[in-house]
């Protein structure tokens, strides 16, 4: 497609008069393939999804982050669930273990630490 090839009258139509499922397909033809799944793993990277946020990290900073990772991970949730579990097989392939750890010994739950149900001490 080139430039004269867009109707930028007609994309703006559908998205002014957003058609949910409609635009759901056009998001999973976008991110279907390779190349679109390449894309959206990489704005799930520059968006920091994966990234744990330095503790020191400022209210505005936070927010800006946050705001981020919540637009790179709804438009995870449009491309697809085969998307959606395709892209998390991926980034959770990538994980390293770390130094030390032998992968064959179960994963402990998660404990919580007093005052604070739901917050992993680990992190």
């Amino acid at each position: 497609m080139t430039l004269l090839d867009f109707d930028p009258s007609a994309a703006a139509q559908a998205v002014r008069y957003r058609d949910a499922e409609e635009m759901a397909r056009r998001y999973r033809r976008v991110f279907g393939g390779q190349d679109g799944r390449t894309v959206l793993l990489d704005l799930l990277h520059l968006a920091g999804v994966a990234q744990i946020r330095p503790p020191g990290m400022s209210d505005g900073d936070r927010r800006h982050h946050d705001g981020r990772a919540a637009l790179a991970l709804e438009i995870l949730a449009l491309a697809g669930p085969d998307v959606v579990g395709a892209t998390v097989g991926v980034m959770t392939a990538d994980l390293v273990p770390p130094e030390g750890l032998d992968d064959d010994r179960p994963i402990e739950p998660a404990r919580e630490p007093a005052g604070r149900p739901g917050a992993n001490p680990d992190f």
